[in-house]
């Protein structure tokens, strides 16, 4: 319900992935080759991540609320994602829905384990979520996780790897 919201607001572009910080276009025909990770889909076992969380100090001192709420987020394969969010017609392996996370002490955390997924395949994910801070769904000012690294994971086959998702920035509105 939280989570097609976030994606509307992560809506790619055809070229997003194609320009490096300048803008030039940095796009080789070997690119997808080299740099596209292993599909889920293509897995034969399952792991799990024990999930924790922490967040950018200078974001929560600029927020108007307590970065204390819900996090609402799915775990999808890397293949799946740009850096603006997932794919047209990409699917989560995995939702996941924290209560009571509470990046206030310590500031920024990061937290304890706050949760484990349920079986997912071991290949590497991207997490992609918000922390709903002020229990409206998400909007201006809400944290949100990067479509990128620190909030990717490879996932182990039939072990329960350490995850912590990192809150980058706030959602702009």
């Amino acid at each position: 319900m939280f989570l097609p919201l976030l994606l509307a607001c992560l809506e790619p572009s055809p070229d997003d992935n194609l320009l490096d910080d300048t803008g030039v276009d940095t796009a080789t025909a070997d690119d997808t080759a080299t740099t596209t990770p292993v599909a889920c889909a293509d897995a034969t076992a399952t792991g799990t991540l024990s999930v924790s969380f922490s967040m950018e100090t200078d974001y929560i001192a600029s927020m108007d609320e307590p970065p204390v709420g819900t996090f609402y987020g799915a775990f999808y394969s890397a293949s799946d994602v740009t850096n603006t969010g997932p794919v047209a017609g990409a699917e989560p392996w995995a939702q996941l829905i924290v209560p009571g996370v509470d990046l206030t002490d310590p500031v920024g955390g990061p937290t304890a384990a706050l949760a484990t997924t349920d079986p997912i395949p071991a290949c590497e994910v991207v997490l992609l979520g918000f922390l709903d801070s002020d229990d409206n769904d998400i909007d201006a000012g809400d944290p949100v996780t990067f479509p990128i690294a620190p909030n990717t994971a490879t996932v182990l086959a039939e072990t329960s790897t350490p995850f912590t998702a990192f809150f980058g920035l706030t959602n702009p509105g």
